[in-house]
């Protein structure tokens, strides 16, 4: 009877069943089986599984391609959620004790790692090909962070740190694997301090201090038009400091901290000029939730924007704060197991962590990483009303044979790959360190 359905028909009913079904489904008769080669059921298979964001990835694939994806994240997906998995590869590099970050480019065979000094350098993992390094920004720089962020079809590296003179660094460098280098779209120095920052969608946000003011300025890049900046006094906060700040579009951004969770809508931007606090908009929040956080900056996962709702998973210990929909709606759900573990990296679906309090198996010795797989949000009211039962966290853990004398530095976590990579660092700050990359398929 199937069959004698219109295709149309036929593909509306596939999109209701899982994975599972529709593989069973294609073993059923030559009719399901033809039907379920048709594109629109695969890609709607993978969108179950990772979000609507893997459809600009996934466009340019061949049907079999496709299909043989959504196999691969599937089973990732399961083993991400199983307890003591061991990695299936393992590649162990050595790089300088004066390497602070090492990153996964996400999708790709290559690292970016940021040294102390402020400069950066793209390594690949099987070749050991490396770039030419940026130019170091000073002989030392603290409070460095380096994190790899999607900006449209880009992948983009953003940098703070602040020199010993007290003057604070920005840098935005665009990923470029074909020759391979970085290329500077954004570079700012000032006298400020910088609070925290953010880029994505071809635009750049940042918070820094201005006397006894705070200020949030954003500032576009790319394209051909000449960049445009706005510069906010926002008010909701007592302060911004140890905030953490995601785009939810291109005229809407987040700020989360101890205090609670806030949304801001950006006035319209003009022509890039000399920031003054005095020239500031003062911004109210379009949306406001008091809540305590003990973990701050806290830790947001990475923010789907081809979706109209965005949906933003902030984990605290103990428990996962879910925020769907704009304005959002707000539930949390307590984490079956966090560890309060520091050292931890987050994407759209996961999270990983490590504590040196967590033991392996007796018969696996070495450091245990902590994977969590948050629930998949459908948005609305089913936020609220679901039962506890229809989201849940997931907990799974890998088992690392860790570097003798070494302990984890900084974690980066490409999801839909299986990849982990773990910066190991050892007792000593003249010692080299240990770049690990772990894959789990």
């Amino acid at each position: 009877m199937f069959q004698h359905f219109p295709l149309d028909i036929q593909l509306e009913i596939l999109l209701y069943l899982s994975l599972q079904d529709i593989l069973n489904a294609r073993a059923t008769c030559r009719s399901l089986y033809s039907a379920t080669e048709h594109r629109t059921v695969w890609q709607y298979a993978i969108s179950a599984i990772v979000g609507s964001s893997i459809r600009a990835h996934t466009s340019l694939l061949s049907n079999g391609d496709l299909r043989r994806e959504t196999l691969k994240v599937a089973r990732l997906q399961t083993l991400w959620c199983m307890e003591d998995v061991e990695p299936t590869s393992v590649i162990t590099l050595t790089c300088p004790e004066n390497v602070k970050f090492a990153r996964i480019i996400p999708g790709s065979d290559w690292l970016v790692v940021a040294s102390d000094n402020g400069s950066l350098r793209l390594r690949n993992i099987r070749t050991n090909q490396a770039s030419l390094s940026t130019p170091s920004v000073a002989p030392f720089l603290e409070y460095l962070t380096c994190e790899v962020l999607s900006s449209g079809e880009d992948n983009v590296v953003l940098s703070t740190g602040t020199d010993l003179d007290g003057t604070s660094h920005l840098l935005l460098h665009r990923v470029d694997l074909t020759v391979p280098s970085l290329e500077v779209v954004v570079s700012l120095t000032f006298p400020e301090k910088i609070l925290t920052a953010t880029a994505g969608l071809n635009l750049i946000l940042y918070a820094s201090t201005a006397g006894e003011d705070e200020l949030v300025v954003a500032r576009s890049f790319g394209g051909d038009r000449p960049a445009e900046q706005v510069v906010m006094d926002i008010d909701a906060f007592t302060t911004l400091e140890d905030s953490t700040m995601a785009l939810l579009g291109s005229h809407r951004f987040f700020v989360s901290n101890s205090y609670g969770f806030a949304i801001f809508e950006m006035p319209p931007m003009t022509p890039v000029q000399v920031i003054d606090h005095h020239s500031a908009i003062s911004v109210e929040p379009f949306w406001f939730l008091d809540c305590d956080l003990l973990v701050y900056p806290p830790i947001i996962s990475h923010v789907d924007w081809m979706h109209r709702s965005p949906n933003v998973m902030i984990l605290d210990y103990h428990c996962l704060h879910i925020l769907s929909g704009i304005p959002p709606l707000h539930r949390t759900i307590s984490l079956p197991t966090r560890d309060d573990g520091d050292v931890t990296a987050i994407g759209t679906r996961h999270a990983a962590w490590w504590n040196p309090m967590v033991s392996p198996p007796l018969s696996a010795p070495g450091v245990t990483i902590r994977i969590c797989t948050f629930p998949m949000i459908h948005g609305g009211s089913h936020l609220e009303e679901a039962s506890a039962e229809e989201f849940p966290v997931r907990v799974g853990s890998l088992l690392v044979d860790e570097p003798e004398d070494q302990t984890p530095e900084s974690i980066s976590l490409d999801e839909w790959a299986g990849r982990l990579c773990i910066l190991f660092r050892g007792e000593s700050d003249s010692e080299d360190k240990t770049i690990m990359l772990l894959d789990i398929l």
